[in-house]
């Protein structure tokens, strides 16, 4: 229980926060791959024993080796640059060329004459996103490891009929020799109660009491019992307010920066709460579907802003243009090819246009999570559900099957035992 609240607290919270900063220190395509990362985090479901096989443990191994093939590149680059530096091939008007701009957007920058905190700016996503991502797999690995689960790393995928066909057998071997065994079965019996004591002596203490679990082990399950409640709690309160919550951030949304992208999210805002407002009631099914296309169209409008900071866009559309004021598309970070490694933001930029992604990115968690836990989760139960529900029916017929032949062998064996005993 403790290691997956800690999975998925790592899963849902840290990561998440590990790839936004990520995206935040660096404006280019690798970074726009973390942000795609980080927009599907939201629609996978938590990571449990089951989910870590599928998609979910699938899309934390795709975080992990992007990240570290990103590193990978990064230092071939580096390379590359230093060597052909060392033979003078490369020198200062290698800045603001096709080939360095091409590199710049991709995400590959000299660092050859950059400071050191520019310098760790640009390497420090990689690190930080392979590092989660590491703590992150390990995690979701060691919990389909757990010896008490009916993981891949303690059986095979055929394992679970073996394991009923060899209970059957032992059923009716059992019974077969139930009439000779009674002496062995003794024997056994007290060869096991002697092992017990023995075993029973020796956990117990030299003061003959068992040990008391450390503090250690008392404050991780004090904090595993807090996570888990304050989970239920959140959980509790998106599934009660999700639809009170996704309509505020709608109209926020279509307020902040007013434009022709916001006005898609005050129209829908305002019809909602016109619709309530005459005392109708939306169905889940229909709310769903609102849902649905406010988490595309709201991830739509993240990635042009997030695509729009790079230089090659602010160029072909300068900030200040009509089409640029009139979508909502705000300038915020700005490069100077002479020092591709600095960072600087745009003087004339507001507090809204700040706050807009932002904003647009805490809506696009709260419908994708709505959505999530509408579709996935009832699906979901309901799979789990029909699984027990076979699992079952396979154990009752193999118990009907195993009495069947332990009747029909005493049936066979009792006149055979007679026959025998006449002289």
């Amino acid at each position: 229980m403790a290691s997956q609240v800690v999975c998925g607290l790592v899963f849902r919270v840290l990561l998440p926060l590990c790839l936004i900063a990520a995206c935040l220190f660096r404006y280019n395509g690798l970074s726009l791959v973390y942000l795609v990362f980080l927009l599907l985090i939201p629609l996978f479901a938590e990571p449990t024993k089951e989910t870590v096989r599928g998609h979910t443990g699938r899309l934390v191994k795709a975080i992990c080796c992007s990240s570290f093939l990103f590193l990978c590149l990064h230092l071939c680059f580096q390379a590359t640059i230093a060597a052909f530096s060392a033979q003078r091939r490369l020198d200062h008007t290698f800045n603001c060329t096709y080939l360095e701009t091409l590199s710049r957007h991709i995400g590959f920058v000299r660092v050859h004459e950059a400071d050191w905190p520019s310098a760790l700016r640009l390497f420090a996503p990689e690190f930080g996103v392979f590092a989660v991502g590491f703590v992150a797999w390990f995690l979701c690995w060691k919990l389909t490891c757990q010896p008490d689960a009916r993981s891949p790393c303690t059986e095979s995928p055929g394992a679970g009929s073996d394991q009923v066909d060899e209970e059957a057998e032992a059923a009716d071997l059992d019974e077969d020799d139930a009439e000779g065994g009674d002496e062995a079965d003794d024997e056994y019996e007290e060869e096991g109660s002697l092992a017990e004591g023995g075993a029973a002596s020796d956990a117990e203490g030299p003061g003959g009491l068992a040990e008391e679990p450390g503090r250690r082990e008392i404050f991780l399950a004090r904090a595993a019992a807090f996570a888990s409640r304050l989970k239920e709690l959140i959980g509790k309160i998106i599934t009660t307010a999700g639809k009170v919550v996704a309509t505020v951030m709608l109209g926020l949304a279509g307020v902040i920066v007013p434009s022709l992208t916001s006005l898609a999210y005050f129209v829908l805002f305002m019809a909602l709460c016109s619709w309530w407002a005459c005392g109708r009631s939306m169905p889940e099914l229909a709310f769903g579907c609102v849902c649905v296309a406010t988490a595309l169209f709201s991830a739509g409008h993240l990635l042009g802003l997030y695509i729009y900071q790079m230089p090659a866009l602010q160029e072909l559309v300068p900030p200040g243009d009509l089409n640029a004021r009139l979508f909502g598309v705000t300038a915020v970070i700005r490069t100077d090819c002479s020092a591709p490694w600095q960072l600087a933001v745009h003087g004339d930029a507001a507090w809204p246009s700040l706050l807009n992604p932002g904003l647009l990115l805490l809506l696009y968690f709260t419908v994708a999570t709505l959505v999530r836990m509408w579709l996935y989760e009832p699906l979901h139960s309901r799979q789990a559900r029909a699984k027990s529900h076979a699992h079952a029916v396979a154990q009752s017929r193999t118990h009907s099957h195993a009495h069947g032949h332990t009747q029909f062998m005493r049936t066979h064996a009792v006149p055979h035992a007679r026959t025998s005993a006449v002289p």
